[in-house]
This record gives structure tokens, C-alpha cells and sequence, in this order.
């Protein structure tokens, strides 16, 4: 998979997906904590996928970016989440997603994670 974008505000959990993601053998393009730091570093990368924490520091929260980036491109999206109540998981259903990966979550759980996705695409239901 191609290189893959954080968008997590705790600054400790940002810092172990990447480390779990690169020890997985993926490369992180960059690791910010806010939807409107994602919104500009999209101007100059285009990931492949992108970890979206659901609460987000800034104005917008994760799901608005997802809704940003739905109506602009096809950069596939993973919830990270520790919040899974039912308005949640409604307002995530509202967006184009690859899943969810509930907090805390193992390095073997992102695994599984991303080679379900890569078999999706492989299979051409993305």
C-alpha cells in the first residue's frame, strides 16, 4: 500500500499507528492533528489511505473531513475511534469508509485491517 496519512490529535496514539504501520512495512506521508492541517497537507500529497480519528482538534471533526474528501477524491479512509455510540456510528455511515478500528487497537488488528482493504481492491469491490 501506498503511503498512508494520520489524522490523530493524541499526539501519543498518532505516534504508535505509525510506529505499528511502519513496522508492518507501510509508509506513513505525514501524521497531523487536526482536520484543516489535513485539508492543506491534501494540496501537496495524495495518500492512498488515510487513519482519521473521529474528534479532532479545529473546527472540523473527522467525519466532516471524510465528507471533504468524499466529494473531492477516492483516498480510501479508516475510522479510528474509541466512540462507537450509535450517533457516531450513524454519522459514519454517512461517509464513503474502508472501516473502523476501535481504541485501543494492536498492531495485528491494523493488519488485518489493511489486507482486508488490499483484498477488496485486489477483487475490484472497492
Amino acid at each position: 500500500m501506498a503511503g498512508i496519512l494520520i489524522v490523530e490529535d493524541e499526539g501519543l496514539v498518532s505516534m504508535n499507528t505509525e510506529m505499528m504501520l511502519e513496522s508492518i512495512g507501510h509508509s506513513v506521508i505525514g501524521v497531523v492533528a487536526s482536520a484543516e492541517e489535513a485539508l492543506e497537507l491534501l494540496q501537496t500529497v495524495t495518500p492512498e489511505m488515510i487513519l482519521l480519528d473521529i474528534r479532532l482538534q479545529g473546527e472540523l471533526s473527522g467525519i466532516d473531513l471524510a465528507r471533504k474528501i468524499n466529494a473531492s477524491s477516492d483516498i480510501l479512509i479508516v475510522y479510528m475511534t474509541a466512540y462507537t455510540d450509535i450517533d457516531n456510528m450513524r454519522d459514519i455511515d454517512t461517509t464513503r469508509h474502508m472501516g473502523i478500528l476501535r481504541k485501543p487497537f494492536t498492531p495485528d488488528q491494523l493488519r488485518a485491517r489493511i489486507d482486508a482493504i488490499e483484498r477488496s481492491i485486489e477483487q475490484g469491490s472497492h
